[in-house]
């Protein structure tokens, strides 16, 4: 009897570790399995998906990725667009926030230290949000949807890397700003001054901020103080340092 009960003993004691080793191996392989999946996904495809999710808090002008947007009419029924959002890589998640991290940074710094009038935010759908941080009624900034053919070029500035370009052009009290995205990463942020034409002095700043989308975006930008026949003075400058990029920006007057 004492010998059934060692026996009996010895016997839960190697089920309990045969259990425990294969829960371990479980575990193991699952996490293999992950790393494995990881490797395996394609950053381009994983950074193009999370870039349809960036929104913007209204409340501090910071970018984040909003999972409860529904990027087709079936998502309002099954959302699908957040199922493979949740299966993107964590590598290719880490390495997609890095970027809107440092994206995030710079709006931080020149919110918090008054330095820009007006961010537009441009979005994978197409969009344009415009927050306004200018403390007057002086220059004002308007999104508008871009018409196919219509710029002609009136006046452009090439944005580089480490490089401020201008452009000078006499337009009224409003022009149009037409931007074409040329960006090698997955977010740009692109400044621009308005200074006035005789002394230089910079009176307003905006930044254009978004995720790679290759489309283009249109602004009408005003100021009522302006003359009819003012010459506007813009100076741009890329603020993220990407080697071969280059955002096109023409200007326009409006008829």
């Amino acid at each position: 009897m004492r010998t059934h009960r060692k026996f009996l003993g010895s016997l839960c004691l190697a089920v309990m570790a045969f259990t425990m080793i294969s829960g371990l191996s479980s575990c193991s392989g699952e996490r293999r399995i992950e790393q494995q999946s990881d490797l395996n996904r394609d950053y381009e495809r994983d950074a193009r998906l999370m870039s349809q999710f960036v929104d913007v808090d209204r409340s501090s002008g910071q970018l984040y990725i909003n999972d409860e947007k529904r990027l087709n009419p079936s998502d309002y029924v099954v959302n699908q667009s957040r199922e493979e959002l949740g299966r993107v890589s964590s590598l290719n998640r880490d390495r997609f926030m890095r970027e809107m991290g440092a994206v995030n940074d710079l709006l931080k710094s020149l919110i918090d230290g008054g330095g820009v009038d007006y961010v537009a935010y441009n979005l994978a759908d197409g969009k344009s949000l415009i927050l306004d941080f200018s403390d007057d009624r002086g220059l004002r900034m308007e999104a508008r949807i871009p018409t196919p053919g219509y710029s002609r070029g009136y006046a452009h500035i090439d944005v580089e890397p480490k490089r401020r370009a201008e452009a000078r052009f006499a337009a009224g009290n409003e022009f149009i700003l037409d931007m074409n995205i040329n960006c090698q990463g997955d977010f740009y942020a692109v400044g621009l001054d308005f200074a006035d034409n005789a002394d230089g002095v910079v009176e307003k700043s905006m930044v254009m901020v978004g995720v790679n989308t290759h489309l283009s975006y249109s602004y009408i930008i005003s100021d009522a103080d302006m003359r009819g026949d003012n010459v506007w003075k813009v100076i741009g400058s890329s603020f993220l340092d990407r080697p071969g990029a280059m955002d096109v920006i023409s200007f326009d007057v409006v008829e």
